[in-house]
């Protein structure tokens, strides 16, 4: 790990309030919209439909958000703005897309760049998706626990506490533990829930809009193996997928290397790679510039190799996405099967402690009679 990951990560995105609102105000789009958007684009398009009539085609049948970025967009083209500066001008477009369109204006493929966009916004759109529906039964199964355990300790166990002292039972440690735990939540608990709320927000604010917040995560998620592994195929195929549509869409390899580096959207990645291109720059190969990095697994540097020697590096990048796609969500199905062997003995742990913590006492309860 770098020294200087830090340096890397000091700059700061928190905006001042006041610039904000001098700022127009600009929508960002999801991945699902950016799909909806490219695929009726290149429909139109390909049909032979003027520019402007199928942006109007669209907006006519959009959610509000959409038809304001449109409504910008065709205003900007009728004062004769470029159709990729128009895109730009709305704020609401990576880097990654303007330079996609901007290329395909060029060329005269506009349609084409559009229908690659669409289906590149697609794949993202589905990989994330799989990757949330992966996430849903441990996420429900451990809120399900904690909700459960605050219901037992603050409302079952106190009902219990009344019978023991009426019937004048010696409590247990563990019982008591758990009685007095249950009255700390019941006192402090709106103290509770305003902390937890605060702590969530922080660190939401933090990550939104610090980049060495994002360095410490960064830095301690590359410590840990299994997180680790799954940052390494993310990124090679997030990588994989952008470099490949900027390539087929004719932008320049160096530039195409950059704008991918951004498209991961983590500062330490993007330094990382702008040492390959200067390398690219100095006429070494891709391959070899890349491995520079030492950020990419070496399946990846080979396969790249063998796309540039062969002059079918679109190709190769494309197999490469396919590849690295598959193996994150087996690797993500992996942990999350081996994370619910680990929820299931935490669960059985705690049944088991609330069993003894009320049975011991209900033994002496019941030899009193």
């Amino acid at each position: 790990m770098d020294s200087n990951i830090y340096e890397d990560f000091t700059e700061s995105k928190v905006v001042n309030n006041k610039n904000k609102k001098l700022k127009e105000k600009s929508y960002k789009l999801k991945d699902r919209e950016l799909k909806d958007l490219c695929n009726e684009m290149g429909i139109l398009l390909d049909s032979g439909c003027h520019i402007i009539n199928a942006f109007e085609l669209i907006r006519n049948q959009s959610s509000p958000k959409i038809r304001r970025v449109i409504n910008k967009i065709i205003q900007d083209i009728q004062k004769g703005n470029s159709i990729s500066q128009s895109f730009q001008n709305t704020n609401s477009f990576s880097m990654f897309f303007i330079s996609t369109i901007r290329a395909g204006e060029v060329t005269g493929k506009l349609e084409y760049a559009m229908n690659n966009l669409a289906k590149y916004y697609d794949n993202q759109y589905k990989s994330k998706s799989r990757i949330k529906n992966m996430l849903i039964y441990p996420a429900f199964v451990c809120i399900s626990f904690l909700i459960s355990v605050i219901v037992a300790i603050t409302m079952i166990i106190p009902n219990f506490e009344s019978i023991f002292i009426v019937n004048d039972i010696d409590i247990p440690v563990l019982t008591k533990v758990l009685i007095n735990l249950g009255k700390f939540f019941r006192n402090n608990f709106s103290t509770i829930i305003f902390g937890l709320l605060s702590i969530v927000s922080g660190i939401f604010y933090l990550y939104k809009y610090t980049y060495t917040f994002k360095a410490i995560l960064y830095i301690v998620a590359l410590r840990l193996p299994i997180i680790r592994g799954i940052i390494e195929l993310l990124v090679a195929s997030r990588f994989c997928s952008t470099l490949r549509l900027l390539i087929e869409s004719g932008i320049q390899i160096t530039e195409a290397v950059e704008i991918s580096a951004r498209v991961i959207d983590n500062k330490y990645i993007y330094k990382k790679i702008l040492i390959s291109i200067d390398h690219i720059n100095k006429g070494n190969s891709i391959s070899y510039s890349i491995s520079l990095s030492n950020i990419f697994p070496k399946s990846l540097i080979s396969i790249i190799k063998i796309g540039e020697e062969s002059g079918r590096l679109d190709r190769c990048l494309k197999s490469s996405e396919d590849l690295y796609t598959s193996k994150l969500s087996t690797k993500i199905e992996k942990v999350i099967k081996s994370i619910e062997p680990t929820i299931i003995v935490i669960i059985g742990i705690f049944v088991g402690v609330f069993a003894i913590a009320m049975i011991t006492p209900m033994f002496d309860l019941s030899s009193s009679f």
